[in-house]
């Protein structure tokens, strides 16, 4: 009974570790599409008027 626990703790331990590690990646992910996009409109504001 206690082996189970152990192996159920060291499990849990480890989902923890992948669930924030994943949660990580998405934020990172987010920002650097947000970074992307904005970085895209301003080249579009000051690029456009020098290209009509």
């Amino acid at each position: 009974m206690k082996k189970l626990k152990e192996i159920l703790f060291l499990s849990d331990k480890k989902n923890v570790k992948l669930s924030s590690a994943i949660s990580i990646a998405s934020i990172m992910v987010l920002i650097l599409i947000f970074i992307l996009t904005f970085s895209y409109s301003i080249l579009n504001v000051f690029f456009i008027p020098y290209r009509a």
